[in-house]
């Protein structure tokens, strides 16, 4: 990857369609979504753990405190090979800083109203979504902001370029990402 790659970030509440809109993004680009929470991931396979929410949260934490907050991002990072990529999963300030720091980079925020989220979460029958709706918050309550080397969901959000309240249509939410993707072409053409 050279220094001038575009990278589109994506943070965002549980269940509020960041996949979806990084889907929707690498698609049009036809390009590769590089999710931190994949290099979790892989850190899990690698230990033999199973890949369960507490699981991805300690391993991850662990990371950010031996290795340093903008870790994941680096690992995402360095897998990087078109001139537009997405990396999604951003939950730590840390790895804003460090994708700030190595390309020309923007980020998008996605949220949507809890009860929402709680129902897209049901639907997908993730492991550890949570089964009720109290599971849901509190699971939510630990992610929003567990300290300098752990989720910090709430204090990326408000680091965000762009953000997306996506309580409508599928198409309302394609329209919106169209908008958020003509003002990063703008602003990038400006930057040349």
């Amino acid at each position: 990857m050279n220094g001038k790659s575009i990278i589109i970030g994506v943070t965002g509440t549980h269940a509020s369609g960041k996949d979806t809109v990084a889907e929707y993004i690498c698609k049009k680009y036809n390009t590769t979504n590089y999710s931190t929470s994949e290099e979790i991931g892989y850190e899990l396979t690698t230990r033999g753990m199973d890949h369960s929410r507490p699981n991805k949260f300690t391993v991850a934490n662990e990371i950010r405190e031996t290795l340093g907050t903008g870790e994941l991002a680096k690992r995402a990072l360095i897998r990087v090979k078109e001139d537009i990529a997405v990396v999604s999963a951003l939950r730590n300030i840390g790895e804003i800083e460090y994708l700030k720091q190595n390309s020309n980079f923007y980020l998008i925020a996605v949220d949507a109203p809890i009860d929402m989220r709680y129902e897209r979460a049901t639907l997908r029958e993730r492991f550890g979504d949570g089964k009720t709706l109290a599971e849901f918050k509190a699971g939510e309550e630990q992610e929003i902001n567990a300290g300098e080397k752990g989720q910090q969901l709430v204090p990326c959000m408000r680091l965000a370029d762009y953000f997306i309240v996506n309580d409508g249509t599928l198409e309302h939410l394609t329209e919106r990402i169209e908008e958020i993707l003509n003002a990063v072409t703008s602003r990038t053409e400006e930057k040349k």
